[in-house]
């Protein structure tokens, strides 16, 4: 995997972090009171997530305080994301609940007129933590290209 794909893994890791916290929320605009069970599983998904595909800052370990801390300004990114967006949200769940099932085209379909005219700033998204950590290199072996 070259230098860039792994940049690309890890923001679309990121955004499915998000995707996943932002679940609740959007729910809760079709129901304010969902059952406990919905969800439940989004925080070990994260972190699952976050792990494996390094979404975390540099010099922390996982599940240390600035893990967690970093993981709930992802959080925080995903609340903001569904208020700002609540009347898109509504709309779509509103239409998943009328047509039971949406594939990507038909959501795109659906979305994208409700979306013209906005644009995001992801800058304005992006926790105080979201610098991607830099490279670590292992102690006791060379870099490559140098001995």
């Amino acid at each position: 995997m070259s230098r860039g794909n792994g940049k690309v893994i890890w923001g679309i890791a990121r955004d499915l972090i998000v995707s996943l916290y932002a679940g609740m929320p959007a729910e809760r605009l079709v129901d304010p009171d969902p059952p406990e069970v919905h969800g439940g599983q989004d925080e070990s998904d994260a972190m699952v997530l976050s792990v494996k595909y390094n979404v975390l800052p540099g010099g922390c370990w996982v599940s240390d305080d600035t893990h967690k801390e970093y993981l709930n300004d992802l959080r925080r990114v995903a609340y903001r994301l569904v208020g700002m967006y609540c009347e898109v949200v509504q709309a779509l769940a509103n239409e998943l609940v009328e047509r039971k099932e949406l594939d990507r085209e038909e959501i795109e379909e659906f979305v994208l007129p409700l979306l013209e005219g906005r644009e995001l700033d992801r800058t304005e998204f992006r926790p105080l933590t979201a610098r991607r950590p830099p490279r670590r290199r292992r102690r006791g072996f060379p870099e490559r290209g140098r001995r």
